[in-house]
């Protein structure tokens, strides 16, 4: 049947059918998951219910655990992933890529803000990762018009061919920090970008998708006046709003990525008697029920002031607190022997646990750490960080530095079960940011494993 893109005042569609004969009598389910607009943050953001979400680890853990949860998976980005945050825009996005290859990730659109640092380090960032990167408006400006990178992509998922085609905004270069550096590219019409492209990719493709900069309304009118475009993930760029807030999704075939990284979009489709159907779509929200690693946002804090520093910027001064007794003094040190996580001078020094046998193994990994920071080996530095994620390693020393903003840090109870076995930790923050000051608790239980601590799950907190 011919599909209608309509406007937000007309509510949404009930269904979409592709014709899959291959798909007869399977009852398989393919899961889009998308995300979009994030804007460069990495960190935890502040929501209207002055809760923390999102933060680039959380979406890592989710999406790599969404992919364990769901057989056929296809994981996208619709654009926004960076932008102009300072001299550590690079080492930034240098850690936003290589975290999206960690997740999972298939294709990412390029938009305007992720060629603020230039198309040399796009491309060369690009060379990096094994997930595609496509543009199906830019071109360079000769007589060939030939594109930046690849226009559009076909992926096989659970035996269905998904084209993926992704457009930006005609202005998209105006804010950037260095146009002379994009003087050589063109961005074409998105219509006419997509007037070609679309016959060329339904020839191939049992399914196509649209990754749009633009708002709900505009990516409307676009495919509107286009046609045989099956379903638009719309980054929203610049709209805003607070985690959450997304309309109920459903089953429209117009669906908003999110914005900074907060939420994870998802679109099911099921097939049923030889064709696809639009089954459901939802936000997944980053918030408080998923750990954010402390740990990657010390290791980016060491990656930024080494940034800083290359750059001739005042790096700000950093305390180390030596293990000992609660509450103590902390006293700079040139090399203390061993140290709890660095805390930016301007935050009241976080308690820290006493060095019991139980904390051996936190205590030697703080070591470990501070010493690869001592020779600036900055490669070993990431390594450890990221080898301490993946293996759901979290140091309790480190969680202090969870969010920048952090203002009091405590354990307020340890109880442990079988000696050596269990321990149960309820730690208390409080947040100031934005003007706002809240407090939230969370409660872990951590278990020995071949005589290691691990964290084994998230309790929750009456």
């Amino acid at each position: 049947m011919k599909k209608v893109f309509v406007s937000v005042l007309l509510g949404v569609m009930c269904a979409v059918w592709v014709p899959v004969g291959s798909f007869a009598g399977d009852e398989k389910k393919i899961t889009v998951f998308f995300t979009g607009n994030a804007e460069g943050e990495v960190k935890p953001v502040l929501q209207c219910n002055k809760e923390m979400w999102g933060g680039l680890p959380r979406r890592i853990e989710r999406l790599q655990a969404l992919r364990r949860e769901h057989k056929d998976v296809l994981v996208l980005e619709s654009g926004g992933a960076f932008a102009d945050k300072g001299p550590d825009d690079k080492m930034r996005a240098n850690i936003i890529m290589r975290a999206m290859y960690e997740a999972g990730y298939d294709v990412m659109n390029l938009i305007g803000s992720d060629f603020y640092m230039g198309p040399d380090f796009l491309k060369e960032v690009g060379s990096t990762v094994a997930f595609s990167m496509i543009s199906s408006n830019l071109v360079y400006k000769d007589a060939a018009q030939k594109p930046f990178w690849e226009r559009y992509v076909i992926k096989e998922v659970g035996g269905v061919k998904v084209g993926i085609l992704g457009i930006m905004r005609p202005k998209a270069f105006e804010k950037a920090p260095n146009p002379e550096e994009l003087k050589n590219m063109d961005i074409i019409s998105p219509e006419d970008a997509l007037k070609e492209l679309v016959p060329q990719v339904r020839k191939q493709a049992d399914i196509l998708i649209l990754m749009s900069q633009f708002g709900r309304e505009p990516s409307a009118f676009i495919v509107n006046a286009v046609k045989d475009i099956d379903f638009v993930i719309y980054a929203g760029h610049g709209e805003g709003g607070c985690g959450g807030s997304a309309e109920e999704q459903g089953e429209s075939n117009l669906l908003k990525s999110g914005f900074y990284g907060v939420e994870i979009g998802s679109l099911q489709l099921t097939p049923d008697k030889g064709k696809i159907r639009h089954s459901e779509s939802k936000m997944i929200p980053l918030d408080k029920k998923y750990p954010s690693e402390g740990l990657f946002f010390t290791m980016f804090d060491e990656l930024r002031a080494k940034v800083m520093a290359d750059a001739g910027q005042p790096v700000p001064k950093i305390e180390y607190v030596k293990i000992g007794q609660k509450g103590e003094e902390s006293e700079p040190a040139d090399k203390p022997a061993i140290t709890a996580a660095p805390v930016p001078a301007s935050v009241s020094p976080a308690p820290v646990f006493q060095e019991r046998p139980e904390n051996k193994e936190i205590a030697e990994s703080i070591r470990t750490l501070w010493e690869a920071r001592a020779k600036k080996d900055w490669v070993a530095v990431y390594d450890m960080a990221a080898d301490a994620y993946k293996k759901e390693v979290k140091l309790e020393a480190f969680i202090a530095n969870a969010n920048i903003n952090v203002r009091k840090f405590s354990i307020k109870d340890i109880k442990i079960g079988e000696p050596g076995k269990k321990a149960i930790a309820l730690i208390d923050y409080e947040f100031n940011q934005k003007g706002f000051t809240f407090n939230t608790t969370a409660k872990e239980e951590w278990i020995t494993e071949k005589g290691k601590w691990r964290l084994n799950m998230q309790l929750p907190v009456k």
